[in-house]
């Protein structure tokens, strides 16, 4: 049984509730005695299902019921809502000119899983004597009575929470995004009974003087004093500095004083409202560190970092709103653990503020906010100028619709909020409170940007924020809205709604106030309307949070791109005259991160060409609603189920796009794409002057220098036609380059064109889907000297050990990352990175596949890098397989013992895992007359050093690999230590 539950917990944990032994027997003990049911006590406070942007799971757009009342009856109609910034509550029942047609819209939370970032923090959860009070002790009072037989109340010393909080918030105009974050964040402190107090404060320093503190966040009004306010000399108060990270304050070094001066006498941190990945994106730098603390809260001046010497200031950590960093933090501050390793502020030099952008024509600031912001920044962009002037609990709502991720959305809404396009509304009132300041655009650039926005995209997105608000209604906070045609005053409100509400229903109207001269439109249940779906592309955006937007956009996060499913069997298979036949394959060679933790992913370039190709193809074709557009790879060619699907598009689709780079003809998976396409036969419909191959090249990089191969080379195209610029540059530089930015979408709109030019004038029938991973390539084989094996020694997800936790793993072996979160790829996928931007030729294997080969043959055909999985020693049978490859000493064969610092299960078992190693790899380790447990070069514990262990083991073994001429005898059965081949 003890196994079992430990099995539970660990996937518990793995998908991200974090249970201890005790509280998950309590769950299953409630389980069994919790009534269930709709009349069950919790079933009033079970939350509604969430749906996504696009639907609900069980009813798609065109399919869904209309909304109808709790009773009987037709439809019920709904009126059209509107962005407002005054509040309703205030004039009711108060004056009689309270504004008409007000109302209160639900409005979406900001902090998800608050169930677990509580349990996060439950360390902090301490008591202290309280002194001059006490209390009754009612165990003692009951003992002494039966004991005595006399009511006697015995007192005992009372306790209280031994820190108080202040949750300082920097509000500038960027934190408008999350006041409802604060608010929530607030609950939660109180929540967990740690703390005395909480009280919350906001952070001025718009002045260019030193940070002032506020009574109350976003409110100019409430009275300030100064920074020093906050250090309390006993040091048992806890400042928490809630920011984004991009306010001046933080780029001249006004907030890190501040910072110090209060972490000199008490516990402070910064907590990041962005996701880390962000984080690089603004103002505030921070770095991992390991960090010690005497014991628990005291002052920041007490902690010890590794690898830097006592602080002159003290360490500030930077923590992400997660549960896993908060309970890192939390555990190190109560000091349950003396050490972990956090993100600690950076003290960088003071930066320059970006450069204004008020001085440059409206439609300038579009062309540069267009060249710098992800395609999802841009299309949220055309929606708010629509719907302009707009709060930002409007932008919420429709930012979820739009995005459908939070994170994602996230992202996208800092962006706009501060790409130079928006600012406050002149026609709100002076005393508008801050988190209902409407925003607006500059007329050119409002209907610039509404020009781009077609009306099904509109309705679709309004009908996703409709449902999001009945949803909400009743357990959500709620914001000022308009409903009916008319504002305040009768006036006629600007821009189209952001969604509706069903007419007559007690939570909305404001008290039958509405007024007579404002009569509410006559309206159409919105859900009667069968409203086409744009076709999304199978890539979502890149999102990037540009808190200033240079000439050269260089965006600091990857894209977050979800894979589309493989295809159901049976469901529609590439012989179907109805199955969706996408009209281009967009195939790409990946280029490596320069390095880890925040770097940009380089690919989200490739992923914004392919958003705006589909956009441009979407214009000038007539796909049908829900039909694809292309199709693009983000897999890296791992996994059997990505293998079905390349193969099942390239039997598929029109037109072949390929994007050449050097990279590209180096890849041997881009020329199996290369080969499967070209198997299938191209006929013309009309006989023409030039033979169709239906293939389309791009240049992603100038080819002036590059020596294409026969199957590139014997394709005719004219890329002049798209521009000399493009020809000369290549679609990267025009794309991060601004100057140009209009000489990219014209190469876009041509190569658009021109692949539907291509797919009408050819007929292509559909092909038979092969194997992918069997097919060869269509350019050159690469030398022999430039191949590389990368061998994996790891576990599947269902042969794990009992004592291993599955999240390090995954359907395949070749799926192990050792290094999560710092890199989401598996670790083979990164070292063939770093080979292929070596210049080598990498495949990756299973060690098992090529285990026989190594053991019989006379020496691999080719080098190879072997990285292992410490935990993989435990499996008897395949430890041996490589116990005898080890005792053969193949120096061609370079060893990697990948582990992770930050893995408590390989920490706890660090000995045990040594100690099976020795006795397997007793070669490579060089530990057979002396075991030992120091750490190895080539065992790197982190995925920065892994990156650099991996480049000289590639080096390595294709140096031992070129000198070896001969076979050296078998190490089997000879004495003391072996040497190798070399």
């Amino acid at each position: 049984m003890s196994d079992l539950l430990t099995r539970a917990l660990d996937v518990l944990r793995a998908a991200g509730v974090d249970l201890t032994h005790d509280e998950l027997l309590d769950v299953l003990w409630l389980s069994t005695r919790i009534p269930t049911g709709p009349d069950a006590p919790l079933a009033a406070h079970r939350p509604a299902p969430d749906d996504g942007p696009d639907g609900a799971p069980g009813h798609p757009d065109d399919e869904r019921p209309p909304d109808r009342d709790d009773g009987p009856g037709e439809p019920r109609p709904r009126l059209p809502l509107h962005s407002a910034a005054a509040d309703p509550d205030r004039g009711r029942g108060r004056s009689p000119s309270a504004p008409a047609g007000s109302v209160r819209v639900p409005g979406p939370k900001a902090l998800d899983g608050q169930l677990l970032l509580g349990r996060a923090l439950r360390p902090l959860n301490r008591r202290r004597p309280a002194p001059r009070h006490s209390e009754v002790d009612e165990t003692a009072t009951v003992a002494s009575w039966a004991e005595e037989g006399l009511p006697t109340v015995v007192f005992r010393d009372a306790t209280e929470p031994w820190l108080d909080c202040v949750l300082a918030v920097d509000d500038g105009v960027s934190m408008l995004l999350w006041q409802r974050l604060v608010v929530e964040l607030g609950r939660i402190l109180t929540r967990t009974g740690g703390f005395r107090t909480v009280r919350t404060v906001g952070l001025r320093h718009q002045d260019g003087g030193g940070v002032r503190v506020g009574a109350a966040p976003f409110d100019r009004t409430s009275r300030t004093m100064p920074g020093a306010s906050l250090r309390d000399p006993t040091g048992r108060t806890l400042v928490l500095v809630v920011t984004d990270g991009v306010a001046d304050a933080w780029r001249d070094g006004r907030m890190r004083t501040a910072l110090d001066r209060w972490a000199a006498v008490g516990p402070t941190a910064v907590l990041h409202a962005l996701p880390r990945r962000l984080w690089p994106g603004g103002a505030l730098d921070a770095a991992s560190h390991r960090v010690r603390v005497p014991g628990p809260g005291g002052p920041n001046t007490g902690w010890r970092v590794d690898g830097r010497p006592a602080h002159r200031e003290p360490p500030v950590p930077v923590l992400e709103l997660t549960p896993a960093y908060l309970a890192d933090w939390a555990a190190l501050l109560a000091a349950r653990n003396e050490e972990a390793r956090l993100d600690l502020l950076v003290r960088a030099d003071p930066r320059p503020a970006p450069l204004a952008r008020r001085h440059l024509p409206p439609l300038a600031r579009l062309d540069r906010f267009r060249a710098a912001a992800s395609p999802g920044a841009y299309r949220l962009a055309a929606h708010f100028a629509v719907l302009a002037p707009l709060s930002i609990p409007v932008m919420r709502l429709v930012r979820d619709a739009v995005a459908g991720d939070t994170e994602i959305g996230t992202a996208m809404l800092t962006e706009v909020l501060l790409g130079g396009l928006m600012r406050p509304w002149e026609a709100d009132p002076a005393e508008v409170p801050p988190p209902w300041r409407q925003f607006d655009f500059d007329s050119e650039v409002r209907a610039a940007l509404s020009e781009a926005l077609p009306s099904a995209e509109l309705r679709r997105v309004r009908r996703a924020v409709n449902r999001q608000i009945d949803r909400l209604a009743g357990h959500a906070p709620e914001f000022p809205a308009w409903m009916g045609g008319g504002g305040p005053a009768g006036k006629v409100l600007r821009g189209a709604p952001f969604g509706s509400r069903p007419a007559a229903t007690e939570a909305t109207t404001a008290e039958s106030d509405v007024s007579e001269s404002a009569p509410p439109e006559p309206t159409v249940p919105e859900s009667t309307v069968a409203e086409p779906t744009v076709p999304e592309s199978t890539v979502a955006e890149p999102t990037v949070p540009e808190a200033e937007l240079p000439g050269t956009s260089v965006p600091e996060a990857p894209p977050v791109v979800p894979e589309p499913p493989a295809p159901a069997v049976g469901d529609r298979s590439p012989g179907r005259k109805d199955a969706p036949r996408p009209y281009f394959f967009l195939s790409y060679a990946h280029t490596p991160r320069i390095s880890s933790r925040g770097a940009a992913d380089p690919n989200l370039w490739v992923a914004k060409l392919y958003q705006d190709l589909c956009e441009a193809i979407l214009q000038i074709t007539d796909v049908p609603p829900g039909h694809p557009v292309g199709f693009m790879d983000r897999s890296m060619h791992q996994g059997q189920k990505w293998a079905e699907r390349l193969s099942h598009e390239l039997a598929t689709c029109r037109v072949f796009v390929p994007l050449y780079s050097p990279r590209y003809f180096k890849s041997e998976a881009c020329g199996r794409e290369w080969h499967l396409f070209t198997r299938r036969q191209v006929h013309q419909r009309r006989p023409t002057a030039e033979r169709m191959t239906g293939i389309v090249p791009a240049l992603w990089v100038s080819t002036e220098h590059l020596q294409l191969p026969r199957a590139a080379a014997e394709l005719q195209f004219d890329h002049d036609s798209f521009g000399a610029e493009y020809a000369t540059e290549g679609l990267y530089a025009l794309m991060k380059i601004a100057a140009f930015s209009s000489q990219y979408h014209t190469a876009v709109w041509r190569l658009a064109r021109r692949i539907v030019e291509v797919a009408e004038q050819t007929v292509i029938p559909t092909g038979q889907v092969l194997d992918f991973e069997s097919q060869p390539s269509a350019f050159e084989p690469p030398d022999r000297a430039d191949q590389v094996h990368i061998l994996v020694f790891s576990y599947r997800e269902g042969e794990l050990p009992p004592q291993r936790s599955a999240f390090w793993y995954g359907e395949q072996r070749t799926d192990w990352q050792p290094y999560r979160p710092d890199s989401s790829l598996p670790l083979a996928q990164d070292a063939a990175d770093i080979a292929r931007s070596m210049g080598f030729q990498p495949t990756v294997r299973e060690f098992e596949e090529v285990a026989e080969q190594l053991l019989d043959g006379e020496r691999p055909e080719r080098p190879c890098v072997l990285l292992v999985d410490r935990w993989a020693f435990l499996d008897g049978r395949r430890a041996e397989l490589l116990r005898r490859l080890d005792r053969r000493g193949l120096g061609s064969v370079a060893v990697i013992e990948p582990w992770n610092r930050e893995d408590q299960q390989g920490r706890d078992q660090e000995r045990m895992l040594d100690e099976l190693g020795d006795g397997v790899l007793s070669v490579s380790r060089g530990v057979r007359d002396k075991p030992s447990l120091q750490p190895r070069s080539a065992a790197p514990g982190s995925i920065e050093e892994f990156r650099g262990e991996m480049e000289r083991a590639v080096m390595r073994a294709c140096t031992a690999h070129e000198r070896q001429s001969v076979r050296r005898p078998s190490l089997e059965g000879q004495a003391g230590r072996p040497g190798t081949e070399e």
